[in-house]
């Protein structure tokens, strides 16, 4: 029979019409959807339609018998993906979906191929990938000779034989993105992309451009080279679901503040562990007749991309990490009490008199690099601190030293329930074809190994691998950004790369604000006063009004009623009561600090979760009353939880077993009345139930103690002796 064909894009080869990659490159060809399926074992055969119907119909048998659909997983915390090729019709996947009544998100569980799997880049150096070609494409300078990613490509052929046709890109943001759609839709797309934009990756994650690297790479071993924050970080929404997006390969520490390090230790100052410490520094500097502050805010011909970055963290240290990803978003008005706030806590710093080396007028005209940091270094200082990105380090005069005359500290907390976040930016290697030598080629990059043409030339690009050995780099202050990352509480991405227009449109706004308000002098910060919700509700200093909004956020407004500035503490546990029947009472999750001006109304969103399992779930018509907590069970978990940092599923499937008494077959439908069952992995009950028995609250007298066995056979190994040996 004759077959229409067409050319592949990429290798020149004929196609079959209606193929959706090349059979012989692996690329896929623009519109086809990716969707991640089971693979056969080795040597079994492809199930016949007669096959699929049968398994179709047993389902349907099982659903009316009542028994609950278990995704079983295999040794970690996070259920095991194994690496798969296969591609399956959008037909093939509604049948699968209808059929098994899996949720859209669920991910089947994966097995290994024969040639994709574990340590492939062992298997590249022993010859077994030679003479394969694998396309890459890099965000990167466009001079091969000195890039230290084409040196570390060069290093990969040699050791493998695999030709990697490397090109360079000096394209940025949008740019770039339309680059890659571009390939995409011509059938040319690189297998290996690597982007320095978490807002590409991210954008084009979405669009189903790339594959999930657990696809290619053992999860396991990804587990065991990376720390946990780097491969969530990784974890991005694709276009069927959650995927790893890529593999972290480099990345950059964020803002820090330096100082003057031998200056700073002769005059016996310290460094501050709190907002009101650094104040108190400042003021100490002051008095011994010093200027605290170098501030520069010109960036060519725009001035807020300094003010960003100081508005960015001290959003961080006073708001919920999703304000911050709201505004990256172009989703939080500037007008909100959020960005306001935040730049209120800004201009009582910069503002301050004799804060700032020279007039705070001046400020905007003081370029931010070279030029505004030489103070630092002049003899005796003409300014102590200075707060920027780790890599401005590389503008500092000859003079510098590190650790003799310049040092660094992390800003500190400002509410010390947000801890000390770090914002990073580094470069991550995403997948488009699902072949061995492609994955031996990413494998490279979760090596230190690759990183060595980084770390030996003084860049201020930093290994996320755990094997990355400190003596390996030239840098001493590239080496003491390594060693001491882990004083920050939390690493973020860089959220300002997410969208472009809504970076653009906050620039706008910004450049406005500092001609208008920042430079407008100010006096210290106010005194506030700090308080428990339900304290400040009983003396009649606030009113509260709360509604729903869905299975995992409450709305909350406040009105402060005083002429006082209000600190409202908001703490785990605190319990929502709704006003109509049938409806589920709510809990907070994580503790919140919002800060209320006086005689003013805010609003915020509060991180909730059910606390009546058979009941529905509220909607914005939904009003609560409030009660500090919901029993004494409750109050021994929450904070529990909150310090476990554990996904929502678990801390929501712990506080049914609380207040429900909920046994695991209960946890597999997680909200009555949703239209589609929500399944709940073995692991996940695993984990809530160590939760609740850490909390104080005897797990063996809970139903779901009866559990214990089959949950234990889809846990961890961890988990799965805990539950066994408890």
């Amino acid at each position: 029979m004759y077959h229409e064909t067409f050319t592949c894009g990429r290798c020149g080869k004929p196609v079959s019409k209606g193929a959706i990659s090349c059979p012989h490159c692996g690329v896929y060809f623009s519109g086809t959807r990716r969707v991640q399926q089971s693979a056969p074992s080795p040597g079994s055969t492809k199930l016949s339609k007669g096959c699929i119907s049968m398994l179709i119909i047993g389902a349907v048998v099982i659903c009316i018998a009542g028994a609950s659909l278990l995704f079983k997983k295999q040794g970690s915390t996070q259920p095991t993906r194994q690496p798969t090729g296969i591609v399956m019709e959008k037909e093939a996947v509604e049948v699968t979906a209808s059929g098994l009544m899996l949720p859209v998100t669920a991910q089947p569980q994966r097995a290994a191929t024969a040639e994709i799997g574990e340590n492939l880049y062992e298997r590249a150096l022993a010859g077994e990938f030679s003479g394969r070609k694998v396309s890459m494409l890099a965000q990167a300078s466009v001079n091969e000779a000195e890039d230290p990613f084409a040196q570390a490509i060069q290093t990969f052929r040699e050791q493998t034989n695999i030709q990697v046709d490397l090109e360079l890109s000096a394209d940025f943001g949008e740019t770039y993105a339309n680059r890659i759609r571009t390939d995409e839709q011509s059938g040319g797309l690189a297998d290996v992309i690597v982007l320095n934009e978490y807002g590409t990756l991210k954008d084009l994650a979405s669009e189903g451009v790339f594959l999930d690297v657990r696809d290619l790479l053992d999860e396991r071993l990804l587990r065991e080279r990376y720390d946990a924050a780097w491969l969530e970080l990784a974890m991005l929404p694709g276009s069927s679901g959650e995927i790893m997006a890529g593999v972290w390969h480099t990345y950059e520490s964020g803002r820090v503040v330096f100082y003057a390090k031998d200056d700073f230790e002769a005059a016996g100052y310290s460094i501050p562990g709190s907002w009101n410490d650094l104040i108190a520094l400042s003021d100490q500097i002051v008095a011994g007749g010093g200027t605290p502050w170098c501030v520069g805010l010109e960036y060519t011909d725009r001035t807020e991309w300094t003010t960003t970055f100081w508005l960015e963290d001290i959003l961080l240290r006073t708001r919920p990490r999703r304000v911050y990803e709201a505004m990256a978003a172009g989703a939080l008005d500037f007008e909100s009490a959020e960005i306001q706030d935040a730049l209120k806590i800004l201009s009582t710093l910069w503002n301050h008199e004799g804060y700032v080396y020279h007039d705070p007028d001046a400020t905007p005209e003081t370029f931010w690099s070279d030029r505004i940091v030489a103070p630092l270094f002049e003899e005796p200082p003409g300014c102590w601190l200075f707060a920027d990105w780790s890599y401005s380090a590389s503008s500092f005069p000859v003079s510098a030293v590190y650790g003799e005359n310049f040092d660094w500290f992390l800003l500190p907390p400002i509410d010390e329930s947000y801890g000390q976040p770090l914002i990073i930016w580094g470069n991550l290697a995403a997948v488009t074809s699902a072949r061995p030598e492609v994955g031996a080629l990413v494998d490279y990059f979760t090596h230190a190994e690759s990183m060595k043409p980084w770390l030996r030339t003084g860049f201020y690009s930093l290994s996320p691998h755990k094997d990355a050995p400190l003596d390996g780099y030239a840098d001493a202050f590239a080496r003491s950004l390594a060693e001491r990352q882990g004083e920050a509480t939390e690493l973020i991405a860089d959220a300002t790369q997410m969208t472009e227009e809504a970076r653009e449109h906050l620039h706008d706004q910004l450049d406005a604000y500092i001609a208008t308000a920042l430079l407008v002098a100010s006096g210290p910060p106010p005194v506030e006063r700090r308080g428990n919700i339900m304290d400040l509700i009983a003396e009649g200093s606030i009113s509260v009004q709360a509604t729903g909004r869905g299975i995992d956020e409450l709305d909350l407004d406040i009105e402060n009623l005083i002429d006082e500035l209000l600190d409202v503490e908001i703490p785990a546990g605190t319990y929502f009561v709704a006003a109509a029947g049938g409806e589920q009472n709510m809990v907070v999750r994580h503790s919140q600090v919002v800060q209320v001006e006086p005689n003013d109304l805010l609003s915020t969103i509060l991180d909730a979760a059910c606390a009546e399992m058979e009941d529905d779930v509220p909607g914005s018509d939904t009003g609560f009353s409030l009660q500090r907590s919901g029993s004494n069970a409750l109050s021994m978990l929450m904070p529990v939880l909150e310090a476990a940092g554990v996904d929502y599923d678990v801390e929501q499937a712990a506080i049914w077993i609380v207040t429900n008494n909920a046994d695991y077959s209960d946890l597999g439908t997680l909200v009555s009345g949703w239209g589609y069952a929500r399944m709940i992995l073995e692991e996940q009950a695993a984990q809530a139930m160590r939760l609740v028995d850490e909390a104080g609250l005897n797990i063996t007298t809970y139903r779901i103690w009866a559990d214990r066995e089959m949950i234990a056979d889809g846990a961890s190994a961890e988990l799965a002796r805990w539950l066994r040996e408890r």
